[in-house]
C-alpha cells in the first residue's frame, strides 16, 4: 500500500475520484506501470501547470521538447512522418505516465517528516501545493469577498 493514500488524495483537489482509483492502481501494480490520463495526453505541458508540478517537471518537459527536437532535426531532416511519428510517441508517454508522475510529487513531498508537526496546518499546506490553479483562485476569491 502506498504510504499516505488518504494525504495523497486529499491533496488532488478536483477530479479526485479519478486519482483515488489511480492511487490503487499504482499501489497494486508499481510506479512503472502506466495509468492512462486524457488531459496529460492532450494538454501535457498545461496539465502540468494546471496541476502544479513545479518548476522541475516543467524544466524536465522543456529539455525533453528540447532534445527531441535537436534529434528530429539531426536524424529525420525532410522526413515529416518520422517527426511526427516521434512526436506522437512523447505525447502517448505522457498520457500513460503523467499521473504516475503526479501522485510521485505527491508522495515526495508527503515524506518530508519536517511538514508534519501540525496536522491541520499539513493538510492545508500540502492541499496547496498540489490542487489545481482553479482550487487556488476560489480559495482567493471566497477570501477578497466573503459572504
Amino acid at each position: 500500500m502506498l504510504k499516505y493514500e488518504n494525504s495523497i488524495i486529499g491533496a488532488v483537489g478536483r477530479n479526485m475520484q479519478y486519482y483515488e482509483n489511480a492511487v490503487r492502481e499504482i499501489d497494486a501494480k508499481g510506479f512503472l506501470f502506466p495509468v492512462w490520463n486524457w488531459s496529460a495526453f492532450f494538454f501535457n505541458f498545461g496539465w502540468m501547470i494546471y496541476r502544479k508540478l513545479g518548476f522541475f517537471y516543467l524544466g524536465l518537459h522543456a529539455a525533453t521538447l528540447g532534445i527531441l527536437g535537436g534529434l528530429i532535426y539531426e536524424l529525420f531532416q525532410n522526413n515529416y512522418l518520422k517527426c511526427i511519428l516521434l512526436f506522437v510517441l512523447y505525447v502517448v508517454a505522457y498520457g500513460m505516465y503523467g499521473t504516475n508522475l503526479y501522485i510521485y510529487s505527491i508522495s515526495r513531498y508527503i515524506d518530508d517528516k519536517s511538514l508534519k508537526s501540525n496536522e491541520q496546518e499539513y493538510a492545508r499546506r500540502l492541499k496547496g501545493r498540489f490542487g489545481t490553479i482553479i482550487d487556488d483562485f476560489q480559495r482567493d476569491k471566497q477570501r477578497v469577498m466573503p459572504k
